[in-house]
């Protein structure tokens, strides 16, 4: 191949990159700000910051709500069954359920852990018993 289509091949593989990877970013942004006002919602209401919970939604599912992780944790906030059930979750797939019943899981480890946000992140992420 010569110099000339070479470049060519190059810039155009350069530009769909770019293209490709701003789509993501504003696809991750969209999906934020669909789940924002009932993260808003459910934060207000058990006291929490709102950041906290985007922070555990972007790390556990990349605000996926049909996430299912290989240890069996389910939706946005990846929820493990029994937890789900605990927290009166009835649909794990359910992004309105989903938040609330994962919020409802994060007061109770501020509560537990004494607002310290590194074990509660610890627990909420590998569970209580690995705290």
């Amino acid at each position: 191949m010569d110099r000339r289509r070479v470049r060519i091949i190059s810039l155009v593989s350069s530009l769909l990159f770019l293209v490709l990877s701003s789509q993501a970013s504003i696809r991750l942004e969209d999906l934020k700000a669909r789940y924002d006002p009932l993260i808003k919602k459910q934060a207000a209401k058990h006291g929490l910051p709102p950041d906290l919970v985007h922070a555990v939604i972007k790390v556990e599912s990349n605000y996926n709500q049909f996430a299912v992780s290989d240890k069996g944790a389910l939706g946005l906030m990846q929820l493990m069954p029994e937890t789900a059930m605990k927290y009166g979750v009835m649909n794990v797939f359910d992004p309105e359920q989903n938040i609330e019943g994962g919020v409802k899981y994060l007061k109770d480890l501020v509560k537990l852990y004494k607002g310290d946000r590194n074990l509660v992140l610890a627990a909420y992420n590998a569970g209580q018993q690995a705290v």
